[in-house]
């Protein structure tokens, strides 16, 4: 589920004859069967829980939907404000009040600028918030007339408000984006770092070891 799925095309019914048994796609089976591997969304969450991070601020939308229902069936707490603005006041309070890292996501487009007073004010407390942003499939960044919903290239836009600022552009640059972000936010003097990520790699699956 992504702003760039395409349709689903319904299945199509398959005719037996008496006393036939339905075809098995062995193949498939024994590819489900190695495929085991971790999706994103799911490392993403390793990783923060590897810091003691179990709290997740943001509007849910189809970049985030995945994580945060797995969120949840972590128990994790999910706190769903009406505006990112007060999810990101929310994340930059909980950091002061336990010390540690907080998480703040938004959609992209608006999500993140409406999250940008929120990063600001993080900037200048030195709160180490780690805000995650959403961002289209790769493949409509140059589309010239369609497809371009709330696409801006938002890096440039928050760069110079942020420490570090990472882009996930392969499923398997995840740990070393996530780590850095969560390791600079806290080094030296503390503050907000910035990831973000095309929608058709949260769903891709990593071959890891646990964190």
């Amino acid at each position: 589920m992504s702003y760039d799925d395409p349709k689903p095309k319904p299945a199509q019914p398959i005719s037996l004859l008496p006393g036939q048994a339905a075809p098995t796609n062995t193949a498939t089976s024994e590819l489900s069967l190695k495929a085991g591997g971790t999706p994103v969304y799911k490392r993403v969450l390793d990783l923060f829980e590897a810091e003691g991070i179990k709290t997740l601020f943001g509007i849910p939308d189809p970049n985030f939907v995945h994580l945060c229902l797995e969120a949840e069936a972590r128990g994790w707490t999910v706190v769903s404000p009406h505006h990112e603005a007060a999810a990101g006041f929310m994340a930059e309070a909980a950091s002061r009040i336990t010390g540690k890292p907080a998480l703040c996501f938004g959609t992209l487009g608006p999500g993140l600028a409406n999250m940008m007073p929120a990063i600001q004010c993080c900037k200048v407390e030195n709160s180490p918030v780690i805000f995650l942003g959403g961002q289209r499939a790769r493949v409509t960044e140059r589309r010239v007339r369609r497809g371009r919903i709330q696409f801006v290239r938002q890096e440039p836009m928050i760069e110079d408000s942020v420490k570090y600022s990472g882009s996930i552009e392969y499923a398997d640059q995840t740990d070393e984006v996530i780590r850095e972000a969560i390791r600079i936010a806290m080094s030296g003097t503390p503050g907000p770092t910035y990831v973000e990520y095309p929608s058709h790699i949260i769903l891709e699956e990593l071959d890891v070891p646990p964190v």
